[in-house]
C-alpha cells in the first residue's frame, strides 16, 4: 500500500499554516475518535482548539508535553438544564432517557462557543494579518463539527469560516438516513419502513435494521426529542449550509466497499475518509476516557488476573457507555455466560447512567444471586473504568462481547479478535449487517417482537466463538480482515488526503496564503505534478507546484526539456521542495520536429502531440518505479527514512490527457488527482459518461443547449461556432482516442479527487453539482494567479527571452489605464482572414492597444503577410504588435492597461478577474 510517512513529535517551537477548531458531542463515542483525530492533524504541524467542557476536558486526560504547542483543550462551561443531573457532562452521566435534555444544555454552548469564535478572530485581526497570523493566534481556518451543533452556521457565516461534519458513524448509518429531499420523496412513516434498505441506496447491500427493536431505535431519532428538535433535523440543517464543505467519516473503503461515492452523490459535499482513527501503537491508557476516576489499583488486579489466565480463553465483555441495557437483560446476559462455561471478563455498566463507588452495589443488584460466586474461578465482572485496549492486546483474550459500536469493531479488528455481537441501539444493527458477510463474528439471537434475549442464545453465540471449532474460522477470518484495515500507510494515506482537501479550500479561500512561506510540516509529502503539453495547462500546474512547495511538500513537476527550459529557473529559496524533472517526448510521424507544446504546433496538429504524449506512458512508468524502489518497501518506517524526492510519491497530480496513467498508479497504489485548468462550467457540460450515454448528444444543436443533468437554470450551453469545436472533443483524434474519453477514463478508484482552477465565488452553484455528478471531491483550488510580479514567478521564458523589457518600457510611457491588451492565447483556432479584419478593427477603433500575436495555424511567416498593407505604420503612434512571448500578468497589471481582449481561456478570464 501507499507508504506514507507516520507523523513524527513536532518542535515545540514551530507554528502552524492551519488552525482547526474541532467541537465533538458530549458522548465518550464521540470525543474519543474527535479528539484521535485533533491529534493526528496536531501531529501534521497544524493548531488544533479542542472543545469540550470542564469536566470531559479533565476526564479525557492532560494533552502529552510533545503535542502541546499544536494541540489545546478549551472548556466550555455547561448551563444547568432542569431535570439534567448535576455535574452531568456526557452521555457516561446520564441513563439513556436523560440524553435529550443533555442536549438542550449541548444547545446552550452557542453563545459561549460564539464569544471564544469571535475572540479568536479579534485576536488574529483583518486583512494580511488574519493570513499571515500563525497557531493560535490565527483565525481559525475551519470548525470541524458533529451532528448536533445545529446552531454552529450563523456563527460561521459570521466569521466565513468553513466547516467540516465529522461522522463518527458508519458510512452505512449515514447512507441509511439520507438526505432531506430523499426523506420526503420516500417517505417512512411506520417501522417497516426501517427495516427495508432504502430507495435511494442503488445497489444491493445490508444497509437496513433486520431487527425491530432497532428499526424503532431509528426511527425515534427522526421526531423532537426534549431539546425539541430531533437528531436527524439536526444533522440536516448542518448540511443545508454552504459553509458545510465536507463530510469526513471515520471509516475508509475498505471498510465500507460502494459508499463513499454514493455519499458524495448523494449528500452533494465531498466524502473524505480519515480512516479508523485507531491509537497508534504504544499508547496505552492515554486513550481512555474518564481518567479522573481511573482507579489504578482496580487496573493493575484486573490486570494480574488476566496474566494468570491461559492464552486466548477469556471472553472480554463490554457494551459500551450508552447502551440501554435493563435490568432484566443484565440478568439474563450473566446467566447465558454462566451456561457458557468460559472464562469471561466484563465490564459492566449498570443501567442507571450511575458510576464510582455506587456502581458496585448497583451492580450487586442486577446480578442474580449468587452469581459472582458461581463463576469467581473462571469470571470477573469489573464495574470501574476498565483500559479496554490494553485487555483487548492481552495474549489471555480470545474474543470480545460487543455492543457493535463502531469504534468496538474497529478495536476488535486491530487485535484480530473474533466478536460475539449484541447489537442495542443506533449504528450498531448496521455495523452487525456488514460482518457476518465477513465471517468474523456470531451474533446472539434476538427476539424480534420485544428486543429481548435469552440466556440460552447467550451461551450458544458465546460457545461457538470460544469453544467451538467455528471459532477458530472466525479468528483467521479476523485475521485477514485486520491485515487489510490495520494496514497503516494506507491509513495515513486517507489522513494526508484529509490534510490536502483542507489546505486546497483554504487557499482559495485566502490566497494571499500562497505567499506567505509557512513552517515545515512535520509529515511533508511527496507529490508528482504532471501538466498535459500546453502553456494554458503548465503555468497553472507550475502555480500550483509553487504553492504546495512552500507549504513544505516535495513537488516533482514532470514535462519535455525543451519545456522544462522555457518555464524558467526554480529560484533558489524553492530548490529544495520543487524540481523538475524532463521526459524526452518520442517522435510522431507529421509532428514537427522539436514541438513540444501546443504552441509549436498548428491546432490540426495537435492530434499528433497527443500521440506524442501518450508515449511519455514508459518513461513516466519508470520514474514511478525508480522512485518507489528508492522510497523502500512500503512501510511507515521505510518512509519516514527517507527525505523529500528519494521518498515514494503519495499522490500524483495529472492532467485530463493521461488516460495511461492508471495502470501505473493503481501498480504502486498511488493516490492520483485530476487537476482541471478548465473552468467548473465545463466540468459541467462535459459530465460523466453515463450521463452522456443516458442523454446522447449526436448534433450540433445538442450541444447549443443547457444539459439535462444540470438542475437549475444556467448559461452553461455554446453557440453554434462553439458547439462544434466542443462536440469535436468528443470524437477520436489523430491519437486514436477522444479527449472526452481520456477524462471519463480517470473513473477509477485511485482517483480520489478532482480540483479545479477555480472557486465557488466564480462559479456559484456548480460545486455541489459536480461533486455530486462525478461522485468524487471537487476541490477549489482558488484562482492561482502568481501572487508576486517578478521574472521568476510569472509564466514561461522568462529567464530564457528578455525580448519583453521593450514591450515594459513601451507601456511605461503610455498614460494611466489608456491600453487595450490584445491576447488570443497559444491555442487559438484563428484564420488568416481573421486576422486581418482583427487588424483593421484596432485601427477603426482608434485606441492605444499592445498585441500579443500568434501566427495562425502555427505558420511561420512575416508579419507583413499576415497584417493588411501598411497597418503597423498607421498605428505606430498608439499600437505595437508583439510576436514573441509577453509577460501576460506583469502586462495585466501594469498601470496603463486599462482593458483585455481575450479568446476568454480560463487562465486568462482569471488573471484579468485578478486585476479588475
Amino acid at each position: 500500500m501507499v507508504a506514507t510517512r507516520e507523523a513524527t513529535p513536532m518542535a515545540a517551537s514551530s507554528s502552524s499554516p492551519l488552525h482547526i477548531v474541532v467541537f465533538p458531542w458530549l458522548a465518550f463515542g464521540h470525543m474519543i475518535p474527535f479528539l484521535e483525530l485533533s491529534k493526528r492533524l496536531a501531529s501534521r504541524g497544524l493548531a488544533v482548539t479542542f472543545i469540550s467542557t470542564p469536566r470531559n476536558a479533565a476526564r479525557l486526560g492532560a494533552i502529552p508535553p510533545a503535542m502541546s504547542a499544536h494541540l489545546r483543550v478549551v472548556p466550555l462551561d455547561l448551563p444547568a438544564v432542569d431535570g439534567l443531573p448535576e455535574g452531568a457532562e456526557s452521555t457516561a452521566d446520564v441513563p439513556p432517557e436523560k440524553v435529550e435534555l443533555l442536549k438542550k444544555a449541548f444547545d446552550g454552548l452557542a453563545v459561549p462557543f460564539a464569544s471564544l469564535i469571535a475572540d479568536a478572530c479579534g485576536v488574529a485581526g483583518d486583512g494580511e494579518a488574519a493570513i499571515t497570523a500563525a497557531g493560535f493566534s490565527r483565525k481559525p481556518d475551519w470548525i470541524i463539527l458533529d451532528f448536533a451543533q445545529n446552531w454552529i452556521w450563523p456563527i460561521a457565516e459570521e466569521h466565513k469560516i468553513p466547516c467540516a461534519m465529522f461522522s463518527i458513524f458508519p458510512a452505512a448509518m449515514v447512507a441509511f438516513v439520507g438526505t432531506k429531499q430523499e426523506n420526503l420523496a420516500h417517505p417512512r412513516t411506520k417501522t417497516e419502513h426501517f427495516m427495508v434498505q432504502p430507495p435511494w441506496i442503488p445497489f444491493l447491500s445490508n444497509v437496513a435494521f433486520r431487527r425491530r427493536h432497532g428499526a424503532e431505535w431509528i426511527a425515534a431519532i427522526f421526531r423532537p426529542n426534549a431539546s425539541g428538535v430531533s437528531d436527524v433535523d439536526r444533522f440536516w440543517e448542518q448540511l443545508e449550509h454552504a459553509c458545510c464543505r465536507l463530510i469526513i467519516y471515520r471509516s475508509c473503503p475498505e471498510a465500507e466497499p460502494q459508499l463513499f461515492p454514493l455519499l458524495t452523490e448523494l449528500f452533494a459535499k465531498p466524502s473524505i475518509p480519515a480512516g479508523l482513527l485507531m491509537p497508534p501503537a504504544g499508547v496505552d491508557d492515554d486513550d481512555a476516557t474518564m481518567s479522573d476516576d481511573q482507579p489504578t489499583i482496580a487496573t493493575a488486579m484486573l490486570m494480574q488476573w488476566l496474566d494468570e489466565q491461559p492464552e486466548k480463553s477469556v471472553l472480554y465483555i463490554a457494551l459500551g457507555s450508552e447502551a440501554p441495557l435493563t435490568a432484566d437483560r443484565v440478568r439474563e446476559l450473566a446467566l447465558g455466560l454462566e451456561l457458557a462455561g468460559v472464562r469471561f471478563l466484563w465490564a459492566l455498566r449498570t443501567p442507571s447512567g450511575n458510576g464510582g463507588c455506587g456502581a458496585a452495589a448497583a451492580a450487586d443488584a442486577l446480578l442474580p444471586d449468587g452469581f459472582r460466586s458461581r463463576v469467581a474461578a473462571r469470571g470477573l465482572v469489573c464495574t470501574q473504568w476498565v483500559p479496554q485496549l490494553r485487555i483487548l492486546a492481552h495474549r489471555a483474550v480470545g474474543g470480545f462481547f460487543t455492543h457493535c459500536g463502531w469504534s468496538s469493531i474497529f478495536e476488535s479488528l486491530r487485535f484480530a479478535l473474533p466478536l460475539v455481537m449484541l447489537p442495542l441501539f443506533a449504528d450498531q444493527g448496521l455495523g452487525v449487517q456488514a460482518l457476518p458477510a465477513r465471517e468474523i463474528g456470531v451474533e446472539v439471537a434476538w427476539n424480534d417482537d420485544d428486543g429481548s434475549f435469552h440466556r440460552d442464545a447467550i451461551a450458544v453465540a458465546v460457545r461457538r466463538v470460544m469453544v467451538e471449532e467455528e471459532g477458530k474460522t472466525l479468528s483467521r477470518k479476523a485475521k485477514e480482515l485486520r491485515d487489510v484495515l490495520g494496514d497503516k500507510g494506507r491509513q495515513e494515506m486517507y489522513l494526508n488526503e484529509l490534510s490536502f482537501v483542507t489546505f486546497s479550500i483554504t487557499i482559495s479561500k485566502n490566497p494571499a496564503m500562497a505567499a506567505t512561506p509557512p513552517p515545515p510540516p512535520s509529515s511533508p509529502l511527496h507529490i508528482v505534478v504532471f501538466p498535459w503539453l500546453a502553456f494554458g495547462h503548465t503555468i497553472p500546474f507550475l502555480e500550483l507546484s509553487k504553492r504546495l512547495a512552500r507549504r513544505g511538500h516535495a513537488i516533482t513537476f514532470v514535462s519535455t526539456p525543451r519545456n522544462a527550459g522555457r518555464l524558467g529557473v526554480i529560484p533558489p529559496a524553492m530548490s529544495a521542495h520543487l524540481r523538475v524533472v524532463s521526459l524526452d517526448l518520442p517522435a510522431v510521424d507529421g509532428l514537427p520536429e522539436g514541438a513540444e507544446s501546443t504552441a509549436d504546433v498548428p491546432p490540426e496538429k495537435v492530434g499528433l502531440l497527443k500521440k506524442a504524449f501518450d508515449g511519455l506512458a514508459v518513461p513516466f512508468a519508470s520514474l514511478v518505479a525508480e522512485t518507489c524502489a528508492t522510497g523502500g518497501d512500503g512501510s511507515i518506517a521505510a518512509a519516514a527514512a527517507t527525505s523529500k524526492f528519494s521518498r515514494k510519491p503519495d499522490w500524483i497530480i495529472l492532467d485530463c490527457a493521461q488516460n495511461w496513467i492508471w495502470p501505473i498508479a493503481e501498480e504502486h497504489e498511488i493516490a492520483c488527482a485530476i487537476f482541471s485548468t478548465f473552468p467548473a462550467a465545463l466540468g459541467a457540460f462535459v459530465a460523466t459518461k453515463q450521463e452522456n450515454l443516458a442523454h446522447p448528444r449526436t448534433t450540433t444543436e445538442d450541444y447549443m443547449v443547457q444539459p439535462a443533468w444540470i438542475p437549475f437554470p444556467s448559461t452553461i450551453t455554446y453557440r453554434r461556432h462553439e458547439a462544434e469545436w466542443i462536440a469535436t472533443g468528443f470524437r477520436s483524434n489523430a491519437s486514436g482516442v477522444s479527449d472526452a474519453d481520456r477524462f471519463w477514463d480517470s473513473e477509477r478508484p485511485l482517483c480520489r479527487l478532482i480540483v479545479y482552477r477555480s472557486c465557488p465565488e466564480a462559479e456559484l452553484r456548480l460545486f455541489p453539482l459536480l461533486t455530486k455528478l462525478y461522485t468524487k471531491p471537487a476541490i477549489p483550488a482558488g484562482l492561482l494567479v502568481p501572487p508576486a510580479l517578478d521574472d521568476n514567478g510569472i509564466g514561461a521564458y522568462t529567464r530564457s527571452n528578455p525580448s519583453f523589457v521593450p514591450v515594459m518600457q513601451w507601456l511605461d510611457k503610455q498614460p494611466n489605464k489608456s491600453v487595450i491588451y490584445v491576447s488570443l492565447g497559444t491555442e487559438a483556432p484563428i484564420t488568416a482572414d481573421q486576422m486581418r479584419e482583427l487588424a483593421l478593427g484596432l485601427e477603426l477603433a482608434g485606441v492605444r492597444f499592445l498585441w500579443a500575436l500568434r501566427h495562425p495555424g502555427g505558420i511561420s511567416c512575416h508579419d507583413d503577410m499576415l497584417l493588411p498593407s501598411g497597418f503597423e505604420p498607421h498605428v505606430a503612434a498608439r499600437g505595437l504588435v508583439c510576436t514573441e512571448w509577453v509577460p501576460q500578468v506583469r502586462v495585466l497589471a501594469h498601470g496603463a492597461v486599462g482593458a483585455f481582449l481575450t479568446h476568454c481561456g480560463w487562465g486568462s478570464t482569471v488573471e484579468s478577474f485578478h486585476f479588475g
